[in-house]
Parts: structure tokens; C-alpha cells; sequence
């Protein structure tokens, strides 16, 4: 079952993100792992033989999956995969490289630093794309 679909909700969205659909034991680690922050798991409990049992071991699960980083970018609240490069993240969301500059918790950091500078919870980052253009004074 692939999950890259959450990855990248996950990633651009500025809300909760709830992965849903035929999600169980063995399945539901992976979508939290892949970004999702709550996941719907009413059928692997209700059909279990022992729901308490299974509603254990969900839990267990979804506890043993490494919490994604959170951080802020441009004010809004953020998160990516861990150890995710500034740069994967800026991939993730599509965003163009070419003229983009990063400002990470004050300091600047050149575009050739993006891949690796790993982010960190709690990292405030600016992220402004440079754009040329004007008036032809000619």
C-alpha cells in the first residue's frame, strides 16, 4: 500500500491530515509514519475477534512511529519526515530553487547549504523566491 499521497498532503497542508481506508495492523504506523497526524482504524476494531486486544496493539503501533519534525515557515506552522534537508522539504512542496533564499532561525543560508542543513523541531524558517523583472526604462 503506498502512502506518498499522504506524504505530500502532509507536507502542504497547514491542517490536520487523516488518513482513512482499510487501515489496520501493519498499515497504520506506515501512514503515520508517512505524515499522517490521526488515523481512522473503526473496521480493524470492530471486526476483531478481541477489539481491546487489536485497539492495543493500533496503539502500540502508532507509538513506536517516529513523530515528524515541526517547525514554522514564513509563520505558518509546518512539518516534514525526520531528518528531512531544508532542501527536501522545499522539493516536497515544489518549489523552485532557482532564486530562493532561506533564513533559518536568523542565519542565511546559501542555496548550495539547503541539502544539508536537516531540520529541526522548532526551526523558524523565511522562505522568500527572488524574482526579476521590472520596467523597460528604454
Amino acid at each position: 500500500m503506498g502512502f506518498e499521497h499522504v506524504t505530500v498532503a502532509a507536507v502542504r497542508a497547514s491542517v490536520p491530515v487523516v488518513a482513512i481506508g482499510g487501515l489496520g495492523l501493519g498499515s497504520v504506523g506506515t501512514a503515520i509514519a508517512a505524515g499522517a497526524d490521526m488515523a481512522g482504524v473503526v473496521r480493524a476494531i470492530c471486526l476483531a475477534d478481541d477489539p481491546a486486544r487489536v485497539s492495543a496493539e493500533l496503539r502500540a503501533e502508532i507509538e513506536a512511529t517516529a513523530p515528524w519534525i515541526r517547525f514554522r515557515v514564513n509563520g505558518q506552522e509546518r512539518k516534514c519526515p525526520p531528518g528531512s534537508s531544508i532542501r527536501a522539504f522545499l522539493e516536497l512542496l515544489e518549489v523552485a530553487l532557482d532564486g530562493v533564499v532561506v533564513e533559518r532561525n536568523g542565519e542565511i543560508l546559501r542555496a548550495a547549504e539547503l541539502a544539508g542543513v536537516a531540520l529541526r523541531d522548532g526551526d523558524d524558517l523565511e522562505v522568500v523566491h527572488l524574482v526579476g523583472g521590472g520596467t523597460d526604462h528604454g
